[in-house]
């Protein structure tokens, strides 16, 4: 997987965080796939959407090797540094998990690789309280189901590459296969991986969250040396 290092507008934010967030139960379900594929995750609300779709992708197994989009209502999220044609997208990074819901029940849609169009519904089943330092990005309670392949070919693609893998004489079964690196169980599904991975980028966070303050730290420190000496 590709994972991009948290950018620092992000860090500096997390010391933002409103005093008490809720923490959101959310269904994330693959719509249109041949098979159900869904993730529960409980999220603080007080996200970053850039850092939920981090989640998203971690949570169902994607490669974070396309373009993606959150939408509720008429309001979409994205990423800025390629809406450069879209003046009515609003930058991820400026918007938490809150602005996507209203109250329970409520949902909103969120979009990887706008060629295979993969679709996912996002569900709040449930809001709660946060204990203060309880979490620091989330975790996926429980799934099923594997994520379909990159590149497959959207849900049709996926339905056909699921026929022919299933198939022990089709011609095309070896080479899809061989495309695929290995073989393929669409019905696995591990959350304690899912979780470990979770866990990793929350270690980054905390890294990077740790270098920006220490630099903070010893430009405050060079500003003061400077003064003394006037």
């Amino acid at each position: 997987m590709q994972w991009a290092k948290v950018n620092k507008r992000e860090v500096s934010s997390m010391a933002k965080k409103k005093s008490k967030p809720s923490l959101y139960q959310i269904k994330v379900s693959l719509m249109d796939s041949p098979l159900p594929v869904w993730r529960r995750l409980i999220i603080p609300s007080d996200t970053q959407l850039e850092l939920v779709h981090l989640l998203m992708q971690v949570s169902f197994g994607w490669a974070n090797s396309h373009l993606h989009e959150f939408k509720a209502g008429q309001n979409r999220y994205g990423q800025m540094e390629f809406a450069e044609e879209d003046p009515e997208l609003l930058d991820e990074c400026e918007y938490t998990l809150e602005a996507l819901f209203s109250n329970p029940g409520s949902t909103a849609t969120y979009r990887y690789d706008f060629g295979d169009c993969w679709d996912h519904k996002l569900l709040l089943e449930k809001v709660s309280a946060l204990a203060e330092g309880e979490l620091l990005l989330g975790r996926c309670t429980a799934g099923k189901r594997a994520c379909p392949p990159e590149d497959v070919g959207g849900p049709s693609g996926y339905e056909r590459f699921l026929s022919i893998i299933e198939d022990p004489q089709h011609e095309e079964r070896g080479e899809l296969l061989e495309w695929i690196g290995s073989e393929f169980d669409p019905d696995s599904f591990d959350a304690r991986l899912v979780n470990l991975q979770i866990r990793m980028i929350e270690n980054d966070i905390v890294e990077d969250f740790a270098e920006l303050m220490a630099s903070k730290d010893l430009a405050g420190l060079e500003l003061g040396v400077q003064k003394s000496k006037k």
